[in-house]
């Protein structure tokens, strides 16, 4: 019984003696992501009408605020937009964009593991809408799809910190370890050949769970502020 009164002594001071993350410290976040690529490519022989230039641009922002409500546990939200759009990719004349916009509300717990060094794990909920559009054409004919699509997911975050100065901290995590959602998608497609349109629609919804873990680019590398009270 001593030993394990001291073992559980020793811990906790281990524990209290690295840094915390003191109550009313303010948290500031997120990420920002742009993407500007222009790909050049000479006709090919077998298909010397077919244009080889494309672009792909794109700019994903999700900005984050919280506020530590104890110790080393932080409650916020944050936002995302996201636009992408795509012009002549591949071999197929056409384009294809992307827009979206989300929010959603989290908490994450810091755990000391050694000087300047945390563990945290982070679970959030949030909403999100999507709008994608793609128009390609092939010879005499012209395809327009459409797509709208909104969910509603809640997911685990967890990963590591480092506290680099008295506000800064790098951090690297498993992004979206595990999700668990309802998702609903409405899609149209058009086809245009010769002046004659037909149309088709498609509604996909439904409960989903899934997982990081099978996706290499998974890992997340970021830079976080909190800001003691002062």
């Amino acid at each position: 019984m001593k030993k394990v009164t001291l073992l559980t002594a020793t811990a906790f001071f281990c524990f209290s003696s690295f840094a915390q993350i003191k109550k009313g410290s303010v948290y500031l976040g997120g990420d920002v992501s742009l993407t500007n690529i222009k790909f050049e490519r000479s006709s090919m022989p077998s298909s010397p009408n077919v244009p080889g230039n494309g672009t792909v641009k794109g700019i994903v922002i999700s900005p984050a605020i919280g506020i530590a409500i104890k110790d080393n546990l932080i409650a916020g939200a944050d936002i995302t937009y996201q636009n992408n759009k795509t012009e002549n990719y591949y071999s197929a004349p056409g384009t294809t964009e992307s827009k979206g916009a989300g929010a959603g509300v989290f908490i994450r717990r810091y755990f000391p593991v050694a000087s300047q060094f945390y563990f945290f794990g982070q679970a959030r909920v949030g909403y999100a809408n999507r709008n994608f559009e793609q128009i390609s054409t092939s010879g005499l004919a012209t395809y327009d799809t459409e797509e709208k699509t909104w969910n509603m997911l809640g997911g685990l975050y967890p990963g590591l910190s480092y506290n680099v100065t008295k506000s800064f901290y790098l951090e690297m995590g498993l992004n979206n370890l595990l999700q668990i959602g309802y998702e609903k998608t409405d899609r149209t497609e058009t086809q245009t050949y010769n002046s004659t349109t037909t149309k088709s629609s498609l509604t996909q919804k439904g409960f989903f769970i899934q997982s990081s873990l099978s996706n290499s680019t998974s890992l997340n590398v970021g830079v976080r502020f909190i800001f003691p009270k002062k």
